[in-house]
């Protein structure tokens, strides 16, 4: 701020004289500018007028609104954050049981669980390295819930991870997959696609149309 002579404060006296105030606002006798009554702060400066032997008095922000200016703009990234987080589970985890899917309501019997936990605490550079995690296992050990575990963890971390795939992509990698493991035979191949079974909910477990669509000529045979 630049020093206030006698020219400079006759200037602001004469400013002021017609200057309306906010309720929270003052002038201050020992510059003549307005303060903020809440922290004191100047809300008026004195700027010269460049070229000409001139100053004005331009409006200025104090300490205070410049405070509630950042916890508004903190609150609006809160909001979008949220939305962002509430707009990516949805087209993610488009199976809405995989909301439940959370470490809070992991009942720890499986020890596992701590690796899952580490993963997420050591994403950043699990993703910089590229490394993923393995699940298998049978069905209802739990794979589904380790990984929804997982995603919603890092969803909440605001990171973009998606679960249920659009059905073209699953279609293509589970033809890649099963190229894969098809190339792999050097002279019979064996394709087991187990029928019968149930989900943990009570969904019957159907084998994939893939899976279906594969026609071979089978050799009969007969168990004694």
């Amino acid at each position: 701020m630049i020093e206030i002579t006698a020219e400079i404060r006759a200037l602001i006296d004469k400013a002021a004289a017609g200057m309306e105030l906010a309720g929270d606002e003052y002038i201050d006798p020992a510059d003549g500018l307005i303060h903020c009554k809440k922290c004191g702060g100047q809300r008026q400066t004195v700027v010269p007028c460049f070229g000409k032997p001139d100053y004005f008095m331009p409006r200025c922000i104090c300490q205070c609104q410049r405070e509630a200016e950042e916890q508004r703009k903190a609150a609006e990234e809160r909001q979008r954050r949220m939305e962002r987080i509430k707009r990516r589970k949805a087209q993610g985890l488009q199976d809405r049981y995989l909301y439940d899917y959370t470490f809070a309501n992991d009942n720890g019997k499986n020890p596992l669980m701590d690796k899952a936990r580490a993963y997420v605490e050591n994403w950043k550079e699990a993703y910089k390295n590229n490394t993923g995690l393995l699940l298998f296992g049978d069905v209802g050990t739990g794979k589904s819930f380790f990984a929804g575990c997982i995603a919603n963890a890092l969803l909440d971390q605001d990171w973009d991870i998606i679960i249920n795939k659009p059905i073209d992509y699953q279609k293509n990698e589970t033809k890649k997959l099963l190229y894969v493991v098809c190339s792999r035979a050097k002279k019979n191949l064996f394709l087991f696609s187990e029928q019968g079974r149930t989900t943990q909910k009570g969904a019957p477990l159907l084998s994939t149309d893939e899976i279906l669509e594969i026609d071979y000529e089978y050799d009969s045979l007969e168990v004694n």
